[in-house]
């Protein structure tokens, strides 16, 4: 089941589930408006290159399955942000412009994975093989959390339009997710 937070989250370091939970949330909302403290046009940060990831990491076997890590360069462990990008489930569009947010985030101490998946029109893209990516994902992350010095408790998805409608989906497919983003999802 999930619920809208509002208001101030307590500290990351509190001992309850829930509570760190929160917190997380807070903390992607704090990291949100910092990173729009510095607004640019979407052509501006269409036009530069992403910021490059610390490393790339396959869930798959797909040249389309991998995941873009940021790790902020703090000790862990860290709330952790899976990032779905959307772009009308095509392949024409990747995760390249999501990577300046996900670049934002690692900033302000989130670690970020950047989803890159099967799209309608790549082999095994669209329905179900897009979903089984995200979710595939999702357990890699899950399954290699210590490896990336990461807080379970303190993992949100999120996604933007098509990915918003992903992020959804995989909340609703999945038990031991407890947070979810959709920007502008495609879901109605």
């Amino acid at each position: 089941m999930f619920r809208v937070e509002t208001g101030l989250a307590p500290s990351p370091h509190a001992a309850s589930t829930e509570t760190r939970q929160a917190a997380s949330l807070q903390e992607i909302r704090g990291a949100l408006i910092c990173a729009g403290s510095h607004l640019v046009s979407a052509e501006d940060i269409l036009s530069q290159p992403q910021p490059p990831p610390d490393v790339r990491v396959a869930y798959g076997a797909d040249p389309n399955q991998f995941l873009e890590v940021r790790l902020p360069r703090t000790k862990g462990p860290h709330s952790v942000l899976l990032n779905v990008h959307g772009g009308y489930w095509r392949p024409k569009y990747d995760l390249a412009h999501a990577g300046h947010l996900c670049e934002a985030l690692r900033g302000a101490g989130i670690a970020t994975f950047n989803i890159e998946y099967r799209r309608v029109g790549n082999a095994g893209g669209g329905w179900p093989g897009t979903f089984e990516d995200i979710r595939s994902a999702y357990r890699f992350v899950r399954q290699d959390h210590s490896r990336f010095h990461l807080d379970l408790d303190r993992l949100v998805v999120m996604g933007h339009s098509a990915g918003g409608q992903l992020a959804l989906c995989l909340a609703a497919h999945e038990t031991s997710l407890r947070r979810a983003i959709s920007l502008a999802g495609v879901v109605n």
